[in-house]
């Protein structure tokens, strides 16, 4: 029901506990995230910074 939609929070990012592992999604949900740690997004950055120092070193 529409009642019910409206108090659902959108699925939160990925965010971080340690090195190796992301918070549990009980500890996320409903809070404020930022996809600046989503894999694909730092995948991204990094291919990003790589065509950056290629095209500095070109110059």
């Amino acid at each position: 029901p529409q009642h019910i939609f409206n108090t659902l929070y959108h699925l939160p990012d990925l965010m971080p506990a340690n090195n190796e592992h992301y918070k549990n999604f009980e500890d996320v949900y409903g809070t404020d995230t930022y996809e600046s740690y989503c894999p694909s997004i730092q995948a991204r950055k990094v291919k990003s910074d790589k065509n950056k120092k290629v095209k500095a070193q070109k110059r």
